[in-house]
Order: C-alpha cells, then structure tokens, then sequence
C-alpha cells in the first residue's frame, strides 16, 4: 500500500462464506499479523463465526474469522499513526508554552517545527538492508515513480526531487517456503535499466526475514538528494522569514520617528 511517496505492508484476509438457507455468497475482510498470513493458503478454509440477526443493519460487523487478530489492524494503524504523532506532539508543546504558560516568544518555535515536520513526515527512506543476505531472483511486481515530495501535486504542496525513485514491489519464492513472498525496495529512477512490470532482477534478502529484499545493481543515492533539497529549500524560507521581519521592523521605526516629527 502505497501513501506520498511511501509504502506501508497490510496482512489482510478475504474469505466467502455461504450460510444455510440463503443463496447470497458473504464476504468477511479482515486483518492479520505476518504468522497467521504466511500460514494460510489461497482456496485453503477458515472457521467463520457469525450472527445472522445483525446482517440486517450496516454499523456492527456480523461476523468474525478466525484467524484475525484486532492487534493486527492496530499494528497497520500505528504504521500510518506513528510518524503523524511525533510530529504533532512538539507542535502541542509549542501551543502550551504560548497559551497555558504566556510565552509569546514559544512562537518562534514554530518556524523550526514546520521545518521539523515536513522533514520528519516527507522525507523519504531507504528501505533496511538485509542482516543476513542471500542471493536469489525475483520478479518485479510493480513499480511506482516518485518525481517529487509532498501531499497534492494538484495543489502544488509538492517539491520536485532532483533524484526521482522507484519503490519496487518484488515477488519471489524462497526455498522453504511453498508460497511466494513479497518485498519493497526504493532505488534511483534507471539505476536498474528499463525496470518494469514482469522483468527478472536479481536480488539480495535476508534469509531470517525475506520480506527485507534489495536490488543488487540498485543505487539509492535519493534520500540524501531529497535532505539536501529540504534543508536548502528551509535556509531559503528561514532568510525570506528574517528579510521580511528587518524590513517590518525598519519601516515601524522610520514611522514612529516620523510621526514624533510631526507632532
């Protein structure tokens, strides 16, 4: 699942049911955690529970898999959750500061905390490098192109990189295992020619976890581009901020002393 440049892995079950009876097929969608989805197989069965009374109405799920896991949807949650909240928590410091003990110059923080969180939250990652690597070959299973950062190309919230990436969804079949796996790389946009849909690329994974898989020919030199683009574009705003101030700082002077002339 992709979101502004960044991925994140959700488990997630799909299984249909019929109940006796009744003709109409149901579908439960549920999540899970990394276990119980490496344990279970495409056209394999499922314990479904459910509660006939309550299909009548669309506010209270009707029925329940077994093998889903609450935890494992708090787990993809906390995922996209995490990264918000330490963003936000220095910003509530900043308003407490201002509001609850009258700190008017907590203010200023707030320049640096624009900064801080589009850093934290826009900057992109490069993705761990397997602890105990392997080779092995894997097949591309998408590819999606990042040009720029940023929430709304459309709005023009963005800021175009000078290094575009690749995240790249890899599928292979590690020995051991009877199902394919899948995995996410970022690379630089070419360093791996002609990447697309379907090619054969050989890989390195780590071998306790292959879902940590990288391309080998692969270059990765778009995260430090992107940091250097963000810490310039934030001296530029920060000089603009300061410019602007001396000037609003300078004509109140002049005005003062013009009007004490006056009078």
């Amino acid at each position: 699942m992709r979101r502004y440049g960044n991925w994140y892995r959700r488990f997630e079950l799909v299984a249909s049911y019929s109940i006796p009876g009744r003709t109409l097929t149901r579908h439960a969608i549920c999540d899970v955690d990394e276990q119980a989805f490496d344990a279970l197989r495409v056209g394999g069965s499922v314990a479904v529970h459910y509660f006939p009374a309550l299909f009548v109405q669309p506010l209270v799920t009707a029925d329940h898999l077994a093998p889903c896991s609450r935890s494992a949807s708090i787990n993809f949650s906390s995922s996209l959750s995490k990264p918000l909240a330490a963003a936000l928590l220095p910003l509530l410091a900043i308003l407490l500061l201002w509001r609850l003990f009258r700190i008017r110059r907590a203010t200023w923080l707030l320049l640096p905390w624009m900064f801080f969180a589009l850093t934290y939250l826009v900057l992109p990652r490069v993705e761990a490098e397997p602890g105990r690597p392997v080779l092995a070959t894997a097949q591309v299973d998408r590819v999606d192109d990042i040009t720029a950062l940023g929430l709304s190309r459309r709005r023009g919230e963005y800021i175009p990189l000078g290094q575009p990436y690749e995240i790249v969804r890899l599928r292979f079949l590690p020995p051991g295992k009877d199902t394919p796996v899948t995995a996410v790389d970022k690379v630089d946009r070419g360093s791996v020619p002609n990447l697309q849909k379907g090619q054969i690329v050989e890989i390195v994974y780590d071998v306790g976890n292959p879902r940590i898989a990288r391309l080998r020919q692969a270059t990765r030199q778009f995260a430090q581009q992107a940091r250097t683009q963000v810490l310039l574009v934030g001296v530029l705003l920060c000089c603009v901020v300061m410019l602007l101030l001396a000037v609003r700082s300078f004509f109140r002077r002049n005005l003062g002393l013009t009007t004490l002339t006056r009078a």
